[in-house]
């Protein structure tokens, strides 16, 4: 069982998957250069130091209309197999069809949208997988190598099924199907 700590809301599973990967001063390392280290080797070495590149790590990655096509070759420089909406459907395909698309096809949701995770919890679904990039700066080049991370980091949730937000402090994962919290009784 994952551990959550109650005073100060952190989600602890992935930070012993991020020790792994980080020598040195983890207080201060931000995932995008923000604080502590600048986007430079103590960063580009998360994607690759530790690296597996086994078929079972490699995943099916489907970039939302919001997200540039650029993404292709960053994720796919990672080893994932990767496909931008806009070579599939219509550019004004709703949230719910590019969903069942991923659904159907074994793809995860990489996206810059919240209506995804909302659509997530309405309908209480176990797949597909979603991705969220929450930065200002949504370009490859600054947040490459947070992604491919993040796609390390949380591949078995992944699989399982999750919604992963990747934000400049933070990395939060939740396992589908997503559930309001009950309050416990006191």
């Amino acid at each position: 069982m994952y551990s959550w700590d109650e005073n100060n809301g952190r989600d602890h599973r992935w930070i012993g998957r991020f020790r792994r990967f980080v020598r040195g001063n983890f207080a201060t390392l931000s995932l995008f250069g923000i604080r502590g280290y600048s986007v430079g080797s103590g960063i580009r070495c998360l994607a690759v130091r530790g690296a597996r590149n086994t078929l079972a790590d490699r995943v099916k990655i489907l970039l939302d209309m919001n997200l540039s096509p650029s993404w292709i070759a960053c994720l796919e420089s990672g080893g994932h197999s990767v496909v931008h909406w806009s070579s599939i459907g219509s550019h004004s395909a709703l949230d719910t069809e590019i969903m069942a698309w991923a659904r159907e096809n074994g793809y995860l949701v990489f996206t810059n949208d919240l209506d995804y995770g909302a659509l997530l919890f309405a309908t209480a679904a176990a797949s597909p997988s979603v991705i969220q990039i929450r930065t200002e700066d949504i370009r490859p080049p600054s947040a490459q190598h947070a992604v491919l991370f993040a796609l390390q980091a949380a591949a078995e949730d992944l699989s399982a099924g999750a919604l992963v937000t990747i934000d400049p402090r933070r990395l939060r994962i939740s396992t589908l199907p997503l559930r309001r919290r009950t309050a416990e009784p006191s």
